[in-house]
């Protein structure tokens, strides 16, 4: 019966923290982050996913249905992703691929960022790049340019 109390006592507690907007926009995100680990080796390693501020991200394929279904309990807790203009240099369009990263953990990249090893960046085409242009991972009306 005593751990049958904590558990109640402990899931009531809990239950009180997690209200605030904030505090489950951080826990979410933490979940995304976390869905943007891979493996390598596995058959569909990446799939883009678009339930963040900013464009899409690439996700481990097998993640999307639990992030979106915390992205729905999130919004039905009244609680909405603040919208950002992102700049286009954040932009990092698929395809998403599984690769090292720099700190040896694998994560989904788009094709622009592995072009220069997680660097290199998708810009518009207006804007143009200060060095050279990586083509054809950016897709139509972007261009890939590399750190400067």
């Amino acid at each position: 019966m005593n751990a049958l109390l904590s558990i109640l006592i402990l899931s009531i507690a809990t239950a009180g923290c997690g209200d605030n907007c904030e505090t489950k926009r951080q826990l979410y995100y933490t979940a995304v982050e976390a869905a943007e680990q891979c493996d390598p080796a596995a058959a569909a390693p990446c799939a883009s996913y678009d339930g963040v501020e900013c464009p899409t991200v690439g996700v481990n394929p097998d993640s999307v249905a639990a992030l979106s279904a915390k992205l729905s309990e999130y919004k039905a807790a009244g609680c909405t992703l603040p919208i950002h203009s992102c700049p286009i240099s954040a932009v990092t369009p698929p395809p998403y691929t599984c690769q090292a990263g720099a700190d040896g953990v694998n994560k989904c990249y788009s094709a622009c960022e592995q072009l220069m090893g997680g660097r290199a960046t998708c810009v518009s085409q207006s804007t143009g790049c200060a060095n050279i242009v990586l083509a054809g991972a950016c897709g139509t009306s972007m261009v890939c340019c590399p750190p400067s």
